[in-house]
């Protein structure tokens, strides 16, 4: 009667916070499909959680330079207008316009980002998986799992980013009145991460 067990690969979990297993079994093979299969669901829930929590902090990191650049283009503007030796402030429709300018810039700086962690995530799966056409279907559809998962989360964490540097601007600049509606986007961000980590 054949026998199959799933053991935990101690020496290789050393090496890492993800844990590793290995199959013993003996000449049946087809007695390990149930575990294998168990083994799959457990690693890809893993990848999951794990592409959540990555995207969401690329995206604050993102999020966080947009709303940081776009500050400190409106402080150049007054510096270099101080370096000419102009007393006038800029009209403020050139700020508008600098400031909606330049946030379009970096937005789409971020989607690019984006478009290539992509990019990086398909060209990385197919080198590395050199199956059946059947098999190789069902990891495309854990790959599709896993890029939604991206961006979804990116693009929150993004919003996030944003929010929490738009409240400390706020704070640093003295203008507290605006700060209650800087941290609505902060707790919708939050909220939704919360819900949808789980």
């Amino acid at each position: 009667m054949s026998t199959c067990k799933l053991l935990r690969d101690e020496e290789d979990a050393t090496l890492s916070s993800n844990e590793y297993y290995h199959i013993e079994y003996d000449a049946d093979v087809s007695q390990c499909s149930s575990v294998r299969s168990l083994l799959r669901e457990e690693l890809e829930t893993e990848c999951i959680t794990t592409s959540k929590y990555c995207s969401a902090s690329i995206g604050f990191i993102v999020g966080v330079f947009i709303q940081g650049s776009t500050l400190g283009l409106n402080w150049m503007i007054a510096e270099v207008g101080k370096s000419h030796g102009s007393t006038k402030i800029p009209p403020l429709n050139t700020y508008i316009a600098l400031t909606v300018g330049w946030t379009v810039i970096a937005s789409t700086l971020a989607t690019a980002v984006l478009f290539l962690l992509r990019s990086l995530v398909v060209s990385t799966f197919y080198s590395t998986n050199n199956v059946d056409c059947e098999e190789l279907r069902q990891k495309e559809k854990f790959m599709l799992q896993v890029i939604q998962t991206m961006e979804r989360f990116t693009a929150v964490g993004a919003v996030f980013g944003v929010g929490m540097a738009w409240c400390l601007s706020d704070i640093l600049l003295g203008v507290q009145s605006r700060v209650l509606h800087s941290s609505v986007t902060i707790v919708v961000a939050a909220l939704w991460y919360c819900t949808r980590s789980r």
